[in-house]
């Protein structure tokens, strides 16, 4: 019996330096972008907390069911940033200022710099990928050219207004609404 007890107590006190070695030995290594994603996160958090702040002014519903953060980008359409609910979980996603950092990682793996320009597409149906890319872009110093999905107003015509920084020039674009009846309708052709 006093032998048994004198192996667990030896590999008690094994157990116990092993741990105080591995206490003392760790090491913080931060992400290289690290400051740059804590920017991103927190201007993130800002526009959204902003236009929060504008919704609840201007008296628009928050969908609570939907949209548990009451981020108020999720939910019945109310403007040309705001969507129906869509893949749910994606949206929430996208809605964590923390979306903004992964972002900031991945522009970082692909070398983009200060004073870069990206081209960005937005989209009406994720509202918070919109911001997390613009705040992602800000915090790294990059220049966003975006090109925005216009959703189907009823008019035939939608005019845009972009600034490239590179003067003066216009530009004629096609497009058509692929709504679910187009989509569906065009499918039934066989060739």
């Amino acid at each position: 019996m006093i032998q048994k007890t004198s192996t667990l107590v030896g590999l008690a006190t094994l157990s116990l330096l092993c741990f105080l070695v591995s206490v003392n030995m760790r090491t913080k290594n931060d992400s290289p972008s690290y400051e740059k994603k804590v920017i991103a996160a927190e201007l993130m958090q800002d526009a959204m907390s902003t236009l929060k702040s504008a919704r609840m002014e201007a008296g628009v519903f928050m969908d609570i069911e939907n949209d548990p953060n009451e981020t108020g980008l999720v939910g019945s359409s109310f403007s040309l940033i705001t969507t129906d609910e869509g893949d749910l979980d994606a949206k929430l996603t996208t809605l964590d200022p923390n979306f903004s950092a992964a972002m900031v990682d991945l522009m970082n793996q692909v070398g983009l710099g200060e004073g870069d320009t990206v081209a960005l597409l937005l989209t009406g149906s994720m509202p918070g990928a919109n911001i997390a890319a613009l705040t992602a872009c800000s915090a790294l110093g990059l220049v966003p050219v975006t090109i925005t999905s216009v959703s189907a107003l009823g008019d035939d015509e939608v005019r845009l207004r972009v600034n490239l920084n590179v003067g003066n020039g216009s530009g004629q674009a096609w497009g058509c609404d692929l709504t679910e009846e187009y989509v569906v309708f065009n499918s039934a052709y066989t060739t």
